[in-house]
Order: structure tokens, then sequence, then C-alpha cells
């Protein structure tokens, strides 16, 4: 910010220093002197004495031959010379007429009114103005900065050319005609340099071809400073005239860069398809047709080949306004004026005035024709008076011919796309939005036939949400290819001498248009390509064909629509989750309610079960051993199967978030041993091998005893589920640091490392191909994590797939004892 700042501040003193060098080339001017009468250049060589009340009784057929000894060729001698001479200064003239050669002692006169003087200093005083104002206001841009020193360029043209070489010091004069012939090539090539970075910057791809012109602008003006400042000092008829070809040369060069400049902009302007691109790109062109162009087919070309130009000066220098005005808009504030229609009343208001003046002309002859009357006043006053009765009617239908030929849209492209934008983003539901689109779409463009179809993605089919008389798509639906709706490929349709050829769309279904009378389709795509319909149009009812403005604007209103349309059906997903996760939520409450009623249910009758056969098994006397091996069964498996309810219902109390613990200070050794005791039948009925290793050590724990008895049943269970083949277990009490744990090891089929972290996750089944032919509720691992987890303990796991698992539950201790080292060793 600092360093723009402080560009800005040398700027501002650069421009300060040549407005200073300006108002001293105006004072130069001021003082320049001419003949006093008028000449006009008969090409290609000698210049002709026009008369127009001169005081030296020359005739139209006598010729300038010298002036003060130079020999004249056109115009251009004459200023070089008079230049060199004050207003009032007395020179000789050599004039060849019929009657022969003269020589006369003529007076100089003023070459410049007031008025001249007045406008230039005028014009060159805005167009600082408006350079430093673009600056100030757009200072990082290339652009900006590029038509800054253009417009300081025309200015320094304006008030540094051709002027009296006297007012000042050689010195000073010699400065103020060097920056003219500097400011004279060089801004023609800023101008080609700008062509190349507005709107867009292009300036890389041409960097060469740039550096080059500026090259050759710098020679050109080097090459006509030396050749000026030689003349001067040497002040004879050669030098002279090699300093004007020289500066012929760079007039030549001015007329190629400032049309070279234009076809750029044209062309860039027909390859450009952003629509805020485009009208920034007309004001340019606008302000170039104006005046460079202007300059150069008024001025620079007709001083060539005649001597003279077309127009006063003084117009020339007031057109040539229009290029700051007009450029500063584009690179400021490109929409502070409709373009379009600025452009279509200048073309309609030409087109009026010329007609009218063939009428004026054509009134003028008919009325002397038939009138037999040479009363000028009278005819025009009747010529005018039927011109003013003519004008409205002309006017009218001159502006439609021209909306119709050169302006097909009546409206405004950024408003309109803003206005759809925030309408649209308002609906939540398709069909308001196809009624919304429909009815505004053709209020804007009127279409004789409107629709607009949603996609079905499932079946590839199109149905007609909402028409306007598109009566025969009513109530049907169009099928399309597969291969035609590939998201990214698609884009706007058309039926081709319905769109401007340089509309880009697509022509891929030109049958089906033709056959359902479609002239334009508009995809409605959301921004990451997904389609969801199109809008169909018709003819427009102008009868023109859609420019490329309509189909960039439907373009642009087709994606908003999409991304409306997507936001939508999020929504009506997102609502449709919700009621679903609702539902499940209360099918999970019915669930769990109907598990922990059917598992108190169970819970009565297995208590019954288990009670009489512990009853029956007390009676040993009465029983066979065959009987005692049935009641010891019924009893192991009543065991089982309360284990196997007590899972579920813990589990749903978990669920809950219900299952509450009753801590005391317990034993675990001891827990473990009632755990095996707990388990000795469903060991023996499977045919286990159990190995203990409970040591003697301070083992109290705060706990809750049922819940850690449950923790080690389930990990006993796994380890007799999940041994196939080795039926091996070892079950161990250690302390460890502040903790003491259990640990029961197996050789069974193993756990792979990657379900480690999800073994403990309800209703997990690992892929492994054994795992699956083990059954199981799979809440065993979530309980036993639950209960660790409320008793702040640590489960272990180390585990081998074919090799065997050791699953350790750690509790913490309520003191630091290391206990004793005693071992108590037993073998079922």
């Amino acid at each position: 910010m600092i360093e723009a700042s402080a560009k800005l501040k040398y700027i501002l003193l650069v421009d300060t220093l040549l407005l200073i060098l300006c108002s001293a080339g105006i004072v130069s001017i001021n003082q320049k002197a001419k003949l006093p009468f008028q000449i006009s250049g008969q090409y290609p060589l000698n210049s002709i004495i026009i008369t127009k009340d001169n005081p030296y009784k020359l005739s139209s057929n006598d010729k300038l031959h010298s002036i003060e000894g130079f020999i004249i060729s056109n115009n251009e001698n004459v200023e070089y010379i008079t230049d060199r001479k004050n207003i009032g200064d007395i020179v000789s003239i050599k004039v060849i007429g019929i009657s022969g050669e003269r020589k006369l002692n003529i007076r100089l006169t003023k070459f410049y009114d007031d008025f001249y003087i007045i406008s230039t200093s005028l014009t060159a005083l805005l167009f600082f103005i408006i350079a430093l104002f673009v600056l100030i206001k757009r200072s990082k841009s290339k652009a900006a900065n590029i038509f800054h020193w253009a417009s300081v360029g025309i200015a320094l043209i304006m008030c540094t050319t051709w002027a009296n070489q006297n007012t000042h010091p050689p010195i000073l004069s010699y400065i103020l005609q060097g920056i003219f012939h500097f400011s004279y090539v060089f801004t023609p090539a800023l101008f080609i340099h700008f062509a190349f970075s507005f709107p867009r910057n292009n300036e890389l791809r041409w960097r060469i071809f740039i550096y080059f012109n500026y090259v050759i602008a710098c020679l050109l003006s080097i090459l006509s400073t030396i050749t000026f400042i030689y003349s001067s000092v040497i002040n004879d008829t050669q030098s002279m005239q090699n300093y004007l070809q020289v500066f012929t040369v760079t007039r030549i060069y001015i007329a190629i860069a400032v049309i070279a400049a234009i076809i750029i902009f044209f062309i860039t302007y027909f390859r450009e398809n952003g629509e805020v691109e485009r009208k920034k790109l007309k004001w340019l062109l606008l302000g170039f047709i104006i005046g460079p162009l202007s300059f150069i087919a008024f001025w620079v070309l007709p001083q060539e080949f005649t001597g003279a130009g077309l127009l006063p000066e003084k117009i020339i220098i007031l057109l040539q306004l229009a290029v700051p005005l007009t450029f500063a808009i584009a690179i400021v504030k490109y929409h502070i004026l409709d373009i379009d229609e600025v452009i279509n009343r200048s073309i309609v208001y030409i087109i009026v005035i010329s007609i009218l003046l063939v009428l004026y002309s054509a009134a003028v002859g008919i009325f002397v024709a038939t009138l037999h009357t040479s009363n000028q006043s009278t005819i025009s006053a009747i010529a005018a008076i039927l011109l003013a009765v003519l004008f409205q009617p002309i006017k009218t239908k001159v502006q439609k011919f021209v909306d119709k030929k050169f302006f097909r849209i009546q409206y405004n492209f950024r408003e309109e796309l803003n206005r759809f934008t925030a309408q649209i983003k308002n609906y939540n539901d398709v069909s308001s939005l196809g009624e919304y689109l429909i009815r505004e779409i053709d209020n804007l463009i009127p279409i004789e036939k409107i629709g607009f179809s949603e996609l079905d993605n499932q079946t590839g089919r199109l149905f007609i949400r909402s028409q306007k008389k598109f009566d025969r798509l009513a109530n049907k639906s169009l099928r399309m290819k597969p291969e035609n709706l590939e998201r990214k490929r698609f884009q706007a349709a058309a039926i081709k001498n319905k769109v401007e050829n340089d509309a880009d769309i697509s022509t891929i279904f030109q049958n089906t248009l033709i056959r359902w009378e479609i002239n334009l389709v508009v995809p409605i795509k959301s921004v990451n390509e997904e389609l969801y319909g199109f809008i169909l149009l018709g003819n427009k009812k102008s009868g023109t064909r859609f420019s490329t403005e309509d189909v960039d604007l439907l373009k642009d209103i087709g994606i908003n629509a999409g991304s409306t349309i997507e936001r939508i059906k999020l929504q009506e997903q997102l609502i449709r989750g919700k009621v679903e996760i609702e539902k499940l939520e209360e099918l999970n409450q019915h669930k769990s309610l109907f598990v922990s009623n059917i598992s108190h249910e169970l819970k009565t009758p297995l208590t019954s079960i288990k009670i009489f056969a512990e009853m029956l098994l007390g009676n040993e006397s009465g029983l066979s051993n065959k009987s005692k091996g049935h009641l010891e069964i019924i009893e192991g498996e009543t065991d089982r199967l309360k284990r196997l309810i007590n899972n579920v219902l813990d589990f749903s109390k978990i669920e809950k978030g219900v299952q509450n613990y009753s801590f005391h200070e317990i034993g675990l050794n001891k827990i473990v041993k009632d755990v095996i005791e707990i388990m000795h039948y469903t060991l023996k009925m499977k045919g286990f091998n159990l190995e203990t290793k409970i040591e003697n050590f301070n083992d109290l724990i705060y706990g809750d005893a049922d819940a850690i008895t449950e923790a080690i049943e389930n990990i006993i269970s796994n380890a007799i589920r999940f041994s196939t083949d080795k039926k091996e277990i070892t079950i161990s009490t250690y302390p460890e640091n502040n903790f003491v744990c259990v640990s029961v090891k197996d050789i069974g089929i193993g756990i792979n490392h990657s379900d480690f972290e999800k073994i403990f996750d309800p209703f997990f089944r690992s892929d492994n191909a054994k795992t699956k032919k083990i059954g199981g509720t799979g809440l065993g691992l979530p309980i036993v994590k639950h209960i660790m987890d409320e008793h702040k303990g640590k489960t272990l796991i180390d585990s081998s797939i074919g090799i065997g698992s050791v699953i350790t539950l750690c509790f913490p201790t309520l003191s630091n004892n290391d206990g004793a080292d005693d071992e108590e060793n037993s073998n079922y």
C-alpha cells in the first residue's frame, strides 16, 4: 500500500512537470504565425494560392514558389518556415502566375484564434484530469497505467505541436519539440499495448510484439527529434525536406498503429464471450471511432494527400475528448450508461439526420421547380415545417429498423441476471420455480411458447412440469439416450438458423428439436454439472434469432435454477433422512422395550429350573450316575443361557444410558475363583484343559463384583468359542504397577491386528473365514469395554492369527503394595 502511494506521488510529480511544459507549449501555439491568405495543397507537388479578401491581389491561378528563398512543395513547408517567424514579421515570397514571376513582401498574421487556444488548453487539461482520475481509481491495474500515459501523451501532442520557435529560448523549444515527437509516436504504441491488456491481460502472449512496437516508436521519435534540431540549426531547404520526410514516415506509422489497435479491439470483441467484457470493449471502440479514427480519417490522411484536413483542427481536437471519456468509463465504471443504448441512439439519429438532409434538399428542389420562385427563405421555411412533421414518424420507423437489425435485446444483462439470481434462490419447491422461470423469461424475451421440464435421472425421461402454449408436449415425457446425458458435455442446443452464429450452442438434437418445434434448449444444471432439466423455447415473437446475449443470459439462469433445485433436493433428502432417523429411533425404543421384557420373562423360568436342578442334585443318594449327569447338564446350560440373557439386558441398559454399577471394596482373586467355579461345567463339557495361576497379592480394588464377574465370564466364553482345535486356556492374576490384572490366554484362531479397534463395536463380525462360522451375539466385548471404562481400567489385547489370543483386564488398586510372590496352581 505504501509502495503504491509512493508510486502515485511520483507519477503526480511527473504529470505536474509535463503540465507545466504543456503550458509553455500553449504559449508557443498562441504565437504561431501564418501567411495572410489561404493556401490549398495540389497533390503531389506545388501549393495553390486561394484568395480570400487578401490585400495582395493574388489570384487562384497563382502558385506559391518560395518563402525567404526556401522552395515550397506543400503546406508543411510553409508551416515549417513560418514557425520560425513571429506574428507581424515581413517575409519575402515568390509567386508564379499567368503573368510570370512576382516577388512580394507580406506581413504574417496570427495562425490560431482565441477559441482554438482556449479549447485546446481545456481539452488537454481534461486529458490530464481524467488520466489521473483513472489511475487513482485503478492504481493496481496495468491497463489503467497504460491508459494514463496514453492520455497524457495525447495532451502533450495537442500542446507541444508545431508552433512558434522564437517564443522561448532555443533549448526549451527543442525540449518541447522533442516531447512532441516522442508523444506523437509513443501514444499510438501505448494504445496497441493497451489493446493487449484490456479487458483481459494478454500481455505475456504478445510481449515480443509489444516490445518490438516500442522499439520502432523509440527509433522514429529519436530520428524525428534529431532531424528537427538539425534542420533548425542548419536552416536550409535540404535539411527541412529531410525532416519532413521523416515526419511523413511517423504519420504513416501512427495511422497503422491506430488502425491496428482498433482491429485488435474488434478481434478481442468478437472472441470475447463475457457480457461485461464485451460492453467494456464497445466503450473503447466507440472512443476509438470518434477520436483517433476521426483524427486519421479527417486530418492525418488528408494532410498527406491534399495538404489540408477535411475538418477544422479545433473540431478534431474536441473529438479527441471521446478517447479519455469512453476509456475511463470502460476501465472504471462501464455500466454508468448503457453502451448499447448510446450506440443505438447514435445510429438512429445519424440515419434520421441523413434522411432529413436528403429530404430537405429534395423538397427545396421540388418547390423551386414547381413554384418557379427564387425566394429561398420561403422555400426553406416550408421545407423545414414539412420535415418537422415527418421527423417523429421517420425516427420511429428507423428506431424499429435499428432495434431489429442491430440491437435485438432490450434489457440490461447484468441487472436482469442479478434480479433472476435474487429471486430464484427464494424458491423451495421445483414446481413453483418452473412457473416463475416461464413467466419471467417470457416477459423479458417475448417468446411464442416456452416450457420447463424436469429430468428423472433414473429413467432418463423428461417430464414437462410447466409450459405456455407448448400443448403438444403437455402431459408427455421425452426419452433421452444415456449417451446424451453425460453431464460434462451437455450444453445449450438449438436449431442452427434460430441462433446467432457466434452463440456457443450444440447441434446434436436437430431432428428432435425440429419435430417438437423447439428452437432452443437450455440445460438446468448445477455448478457441479449435475443435470436437473431443461428450459424449452420456441420462436421469439420479434421474429429474430436468439442473440448471443440471450443464450448467455439463459445459460446463467439455468445454472442458478440448477443450483436452487440441487438445494431443494438436498433439503428433501435431509427431511426424509430426519423422518427415517425418527422412525428408527422409535423402532429402537420398541425393540429395547421388547428385548427387556422378554429377557425378564425368560429369567423367571430359568431361575426356577436352576433351583429345582440344584435341589435334585442335593439328593445324591436317590440319583443314579446318569441322572446326576443330566441334572449337571441342565444346571450348566441354565447358567449359560442366563449369561446370554444378562448380556442382552445389560447392553439394552448401556444403549439407553441407564446401566448403573454398585462399587465396593472387593478382592479380584476371589472374583476370579468364583468365575472359574461358575465356568467349571462349561469348560468340562467343551473338553478344555484349564490352567490357573492365581498370585497372592494385595488384590483389593474398588468395583462392582457382579459387573467384573460378567466381564471375566465374557472373556472366558470368547476363549472357549474361538478355540476350535487346541482346547487349552490359562487364567492368571498378577499385580502390575498400580493395577491388578486378570489374563485369559487361549490357543485359538486369533484376531486380525486390523480388527483390534473394531471388536469392541456392537455386533461386529470379522471377515476371517473361520470366525464367520462361529456363532455369537457380538455383545460380549462391547459390554466388557463399558465395564472397564466405568472402572477406569485397561483392556489389553495380544493376538496373532493361528497362534491364539491373550486378553487382559487391569483394574486400578486401592493401595500400592506389591503383594507376595506366592502362587497357587491348579489344573482342570
